[in-house]
């Protein structure tokens, strides 16, 4: 009997063609549980390895890998374009798992007039079972059904200009540069464990200079059908183009930054974002006045969670008629690094749920607070992640004592629990395996891609990180 995880299915597969019989004993069922959580972990052997210097995706049946080349043009001196392709391979479990690269009757070429400078690169999305491509040149999306290779893509063309270039990583700065990169969305979502016969995609686009078009497409081997759309007006504050994040395969956020306020170096931010749920067919506005600091938006369960980056907090300052006040100030340990994290509402905008310290900057990702520290030399990166669901059930037990902090947040004077996640207990993560998370690219329920070693040489004019792919069933 089938489940709705997949890769039980899989594993019964691969018990029935190894043992000849059908799992159908406790025994056989707690070996295939053991080898579920195995996979889990990234423990298990894998039973396919692919390296590459290219951007991945995986999926449960496909992996996508794109890649760039140089493209000499005598026409471009100053700022040469750049040749982007893409390699789709089927993950066949026939005679054992090995990987097959799939020749589709188009190719996937594109020529970019953008140098590989830009803080955006055309992007590509694997929804299984289909592959859609950003053509930023030429304003479309292309649509690939990886179930009929031959068939030629469909496209998706409006006539305003497309943001097509929604974020996807985890954590990246205001300059495209990604701090921890691993993917937000899945791309391996199934259906009662089957790959679904369609699926949503959204299509944001400009209809003219004050406002923005939404649209909830439904991709199918057969047709695309827009089931619901809704305009997004700009506020007059605007300074900076929109940022589109994909949270997760159904919500999406606009993030639109404002000047609420003042001139030269005493200017005023603020924020709107509205936050878009495919599968309810919703766009919901959120204001957020006077904020500083860098967003970090995810969903807490049903709810769009925010994370904010702020200046270090100074909670202690050293006594004036200490004569050692700079020696003092150097080693006291109240001078903190402090993020606000809570979840939005219609009613009450933000509701501040806790304060985080000792945290130079976190991320949330598919239900999972990830706390991470970046340096110089990159092997040292760390990346920790916690429950959300267990940070939750702690700060809603009334039983358990808490230390509480006090800040101003938009203006108002917040007090909330203050939680060091450097010793709060939801999940032991060791040093090694905190390095591993960090350098994770991609990861879907049976294989993941990590950045193993750096790549080039002095010649090299783009040195990179190569990339493994492990399959794991």
């Amino acid at each position: 009997m089938a489940t709705e995880d997949y890769v039980i299915n899989l594993l019964k597969d691969e018990f029935r063609v190894k043992f000849d019989c059908l799992p159908n004993s406790l025994s056989h069922m707690a070996r295939i549980l053991a080898e579920r959580e195995q996979i889990k972990q990234g423990s298990r052997p894998p039973k396919a390895v692919l390296r590459t210097k290219g951007d991945v995706k995986i999926g449960s049946n496909w992996i996508v890998i794109r890649e760039w080349e140089p493209f000499e043009n005598e026409a471009y001196v100053d700022f040469p374009p750049s040749a982007c392709h893409h390699q789709v391979y089927k993950i066949s479990r026939s005679g054992g798992t090995r990987l097959d690269k799939l020749n589709f009757r188009k190719s996937f070429d594109y020529i970019s007039e953008e140098y590989l400078g830009d803080e955006d690169g055309p992007s590509f999305f694997l929804f299984e079972p289909f592959l859609i491509t950003f053509h930023r040149d030429d304003n479309y999306f292309e649509v690939f059904n990886l179930l009929e290779p031959h068939q030629s893509p469909r496209k998706i063309k409006r006539e305003g200009r497309i943001l097509g270039e929604m974020k996807t990583l985890l954590y990246e700065d205001d300059y495209g540069i990604p701090h921890c990169d691993e993917s937000r969305y899945d791309g391996d979502l199934r259906v009662d464990g089957e790959i679904p016969e369609s699926v949503l995609f959204p299509v944001l686009f400009k209809q003219d200079a004050t406002s923005i078009c939404v649209e909830c497409t439904r991709i199918s081997g057969s047709s695309m059908e827009v089931l619901f759309k809704e305009t997004i007006y700009l506020p007059e504050e605007y300074y900076r183009r929109p940022r589109l994040l994909l949270l997760d395969r159904d919500n999406l956020v606009l993030q639109i930054n404002l000047k609420v306020g003042g001139i030269m170096n005493d200017v005023t931010y603020g924020c709107v974002a509205f936050h878009i749920c495919l599968s309810k067919r919703k766009v919901t506005r959120y204001s957020l006045p006077e904020i500083s600091g860098y967003l970090h938006f995810g969903m807490v369960e049903e709810c769009l969670g925010l994370a904010i980056d702020q200046d270090d907090c100074e909670v202690g300052y050293p006594d004036e008629d200490d004569e050692n006040q700079e020696d003092d100030a150097e080693d006291n340990s109240d001078y903190l690094q402090i993020i606000t994290f809570g979840v939005l509402s219609e009613q009450k905008g933000l509701e501040v749920l806790c304060f985080i310290k000792n945290s130079p900057t976190v991320g949330i990702v598919k239900q999972e607070l990830a706390h991470f520290e970046s340096y110089v030399d990159t092997s040292e990166n760390t990346c920790t992640k916690f429950s959300l669901r267990s940070l939750l059930n702690h700060l809603h037990d009334m039983d358990q004592e808490k230390a509480t902090f006090t800040r101003e947040v938009m203006g108002a004077t917040v007090t909330k629990p203050i939680i060091d996640l450097e010793c709060f207990c939801l999940g032991e993560t060791s040093e090694e395996k905190a390095r591993k998370q960090f350098r994770i690219v991609d990861r879907s329920k049976i294989g993941c891609a990590t950045r193993i070693t750096k790549c080039g040489t002095s010649e090299d004019s783009e040195p990179g990180f190569m990339k493994e792919i492990e399959i794991f069933i």
